[in-house]
């Protein structure tokens, strides 16, 4: 019931309102379903992200960029290039939770924010990679069968039909096997600390011996590094349960191998180096 309400208010909605209305109020049902998405997460879980819309905005662009015609292939690369990201993004919340997963989630939200999305225009391998031209972008609306969504009433019921589908995937979700693992999923302690730790450190770093340094910028960093770091212990993880084996080697007696010490930097150093790289480009 409520997915054909949702339906039925999206299309009395793009009847009633003027075009200058449709142009203000269009965008309801999208960020409908991108808070609909905290739902697993926030209401199911009991974690917190702050990287939605982030998400959404990678969604945006991939669609922006393959979609000049309308296509549908480009409108189910968008949502499998979103999905991508999710995932990665998600498993740290395999042992992060609470205040962790929202400082990691924030700190990539600011990532994509101050060095991604404002990216100017650049060349690999002699290709020319522009995410937002003049920070901006035309989408056009998608074609099906030959007919393409083009006017603000038109993209205002199709993103009302999708925010229907999604509420009834949420709740096919909670009833699942799966919906009751993420209310089962709990905090893991042995995952705060190193999160914890590097925000302390960079904390005190900036404040005794780096006092020139923007302390929201360095703590946003460590948060980055460490949320990537997570992400390299879990593969070092799942790598050693793929062999069947309990330890990487026998290098370090006791510390379960030598790739045990440093599974972190598998993920964190690159992540470094990236923001690093990216900042170098405004220079």
């Amino acid at each position: 019931m409520l997915a054909v309400a949702i339906v039925a208010f999206g299309v009395v909605l793009a009847t009633v309102l003027s075009p200058a209305d449709l142009f203000s109020y269009g965008p309801i049902f999208s960020l409908g379903v991108v808070a609909l998405s905290f739902v697993p997460l926030v209401g199911y879980a009991g974690q917190v992200s702050l990287c939605q819309l982030s998400i959404a905005g990678i969604g945006a662009v991939v669609w922006a960029h393959l979609g000049e015609h309308g296509s549908p292939w480009a409108l189910l690369a968008a949502v499998v290039i979103s999905v991508v990201v999710g995932a990665l993004i998600a498993l740290p919340a395999l042992r992060l939770s609470g205040i962790y997963l929202a400082l990691g989630t924030a700190a990539f939200a600011t990532v994509l924010d101050q060095w991604i999305f404002t990216l100017p225009a650049f060349h690999v391998l002699g290709i020319r990679i522009a995410l937002f031209d003049q920070g901006s972008m035309t989408a056009a609306g998608p074609r099906f069968f030959g007919y393409q969504l083009s006017s603000e009433s038109q993209l205002m019921v199709f993103a009302a039909v999708w925010l229907a589908l999604a509420t009834l995937a949420v709740a096919a979700l909670r009833r699942s096997r799966f919906g009751r693992r993420l209310i089962a999923l709990r905090d893991s302690e042995a995952a705060y600390a190193p999160l914890g730790g590097s925000l302390l450190v960079a904390w005190v770093f900036t404040h005794w011996f780096w006092q020139t340094a923007d302390l929201k910028k360095v703590i946003l960093l460590s948060a980055w590094v460490a949320f990537a770091g997570q992400i390299g212990d879990l593969v070092e993880s799942a790598l050693k349960r793929s062999a069947n084996v309990k330890d990487s080697g026998t290098l370090l007696p006791g510390h379960g191998g030598f790739l045990d010490r440093i599974d972190s930097l598998l993920f964190g150093a690159p992540a470094l180096w990236l923001v690093l790289a990216l900042g170098s480009l405004w220079r």
